[in-house]
């Protein structure tokens, strides 16, 4: 699905204390790091409302992406 919807970067939300998904971070994490590509890893307790910190980490990872979808990609030198 990365490549089929081009994703540029992933915002995780894991709940505290959930051991039924808690293990897949770990899966998500080495993917998305072996394919170059941003991720944010939000811990929040169930039923919890957003707080400001975490709209302003929301907002900056979001800057983040879009400047590097923005930016010229670098090529390889040819031989």
């Amino acid at each position: 699905m990365i490549e089929q919807y081009k994703v540029d970067g992933v915002i995780s939300e894991i709940l505290r204390n959930d051991a039924e998904y808690g293990h897949d971070k770990l899966f998500l994490d080495k993917e998305m790091k072996e394919r170059g590509i941003p991720i944010l890893e939000l811990d929040v307790e169930y039923g919890e409302n957003w707080s400001g910190q975490m709209k302003t980490r929301v907002e900056a990872f979001l800057e983040m992406v879009q400047s590097r979808a923005k930016a010229p990609t670098r090529q390889s030198p040819k031989k």
